[in-house]
């Protein structure tokens, strides 16, 4: 089970990370680069789970893992 957990968007995946103040700005430009990449991949997995608020999207992953592991 491959499980893809989409960022609403760019812009918002930039300002969170920009807000937990962890990454430089050359390391923030690096990960942005790369989420864009990936959301690219994001048919490639088997499930993908929007990630818009946090609490909404953990319960939608146990639902899919559970599922999986009931079928």
């Amino acid at each position: 089970l491959a499980i893809f957990i989409m960022p609403p968007s760019i812009s918002v995946l930039e300002k969170r990370l920009a807000d937990r103040g962890s990454e430089s700005e050359e390391s923030l430009e690096m990960r942005i680069g790369i989420a864009e990449q990936e959301i690219l991949r994001n048919n490639e997995f088997d499930r993908v789970i929007l990630n818009d608020d946090f609490t909404i999207a953990c319960e939608e992953a146990r639902e899919v893992i559970v599922n999986f592991i009931n079928s």
